[in-house]
């Protein structure tokens, strides 16, 4: 677990960090039961991005906490089979299902701590639009029936039966 001196450093003396840091915790937490290899080192101040290895930024914006939520989910990917056997361009792979795993990640932290956030009214409205992408968190969370037990029964089976080809996350999720 990341110890606090290495969250959001520079703004150690701000009141949303104690909250932020909560709110990391619960997400980390919920990720390593997922993923034991789940691996963050550091959470900075700056434009939200996910950098391998586990470095986070995120913006300190109170009111769009749940950022963290997405940032820190790129970490479930980036850190299981499927960065260093499926997702890795050397290989051929298809790094769009990083961005569609950290929104279900997003989504369900929302959920669970917000309730009703103002960005989980925009992500319930936008899935009804046309979109020129396949790999949406909505697929996934439909897979999971919106739920984080069901989401953690699905990772567990999409990367105990991953079997190293491909296209293996768009046969499981894009029914093909």
């Amino acid at each position: 677990m990341l110890k606090k001196d290495k969250f959001l450093p520079t703004a150690s003396l701000l009141s949303c960090r104690d909250d932020l840091y909560e709110l990391f915790k619960s997400v980390f937490e919920y990720l390593k039961e997922l993923n034991p290899k789940v691996s963050i080192n550091d959470v900075e101040c700056g434009d939200a991005v996910y950098r391998n290895g586990g470095h986070v930024t995120i913006p300190l914006n109170p009111k769009n906490k749940g950022v963290l939520f997405h940032e820190v989910g790129h970490a479930l990917l980036a850190d299981s089979v499927f960065h260093s056997n499926y997702l890795s361009i050397n290989k051929g792979g298809n790094e769009n299902w990083g961005d569609a795993f950290a929104e279900a990640v997003r989504w369900l932290m929302e959920k669970k701590h917000f309730g009703k956030s103002e960005w989980l009214k925009c992500f319930e409205e936008k899935k009804s639009e046309p979109t020129t992408s396949e790999y949406r968190a909505d697929l996934i969370l439909t897979k999971a029936k919106y739920d984080m037990v069901s989401f953690k029964e699905l990772w567990l089976k999409l990367t105990s039966e991953f079997d190293e080809t491909k296209y293996y996350l768009d046969r499981q999720l894009l029914n093909r």
